[in-house]
C-alpha cells in the first residue's frame, strides 16, 4: 500500500529492482518426486490428498546441483490449486536465460534429466 511505501523506504524499494528474464517448467509425475523416505508413500496417489498429505517436501527448493535455479513440488506446496486426485507431484522449476537457446521439448527433457538426478526415484 502507497502508505507503507510512504512511511517506511523500504516498502518503496521493490518498484527498483532490475527483473531478469525466466523460463518456467511444469513436469507432472505419476508419484511424490521429493518423498525420499519410504518408498511405498512415493508412489501413494490414492484417496484424497488435497489437504496437503502428499508426500514429498513442502518448501521452495534450491540446488546448486541443477541448471534451475529453483523449484517446487506445488501439488505440495499448494495443494488447494495444484492437487489432482491420482495425481503425483507437479514439479516447478525455474530456468535463467541460458535455456532460451533451447526448444521447449528440450528444455522439458533437460528439466526432468536433472530432476532425474537430484531425485533418483523420480
Amino acid at each position: 500500500p502507497q502508505a507503507f511505501r510512504d512511511h517506511f523506504p523500504m516498502f518503496d524499494n521493490i518498484y527498483h529492482l532490475d527483473t531478469v528474464p525466466i523460463a518456467t517448467v511444469q513436469v507432472r509425475f505419476d508419484g511424490w518426486v521429493t518423498e525420499m523416505n519410504d518408498d511405498a508413500r512415493m508412489m501413494d496417489v490414492s484417496g484424497d490428498q488435497a489437504d496437503g498429505r502428499g508426500g514429498g517436501i513442502d518448501n521452495l527448493l534450491y540446488s546448486a546441483d541443477a541448471e534451475f535455479s529453483c523449484f517446487a513440488d506445488l501439488a505440495v506446496t499448494s495443494p488447494g490449486e495444484y492437487y489432482k486426485p491420482g495425481e503425483g507431484s507437479l514439479i516447478q522449476a525455474v530456468f535463467d536465460e541460458r535455456a532460451f537457446d533451447r526448444s521447449n521439448d528440450q528444455i522439458v527433457r533437460d528439466c526432468i534429466e536433472q530432476l532425474n538426478k537430484l531425485f533418483p526415484s523420480s
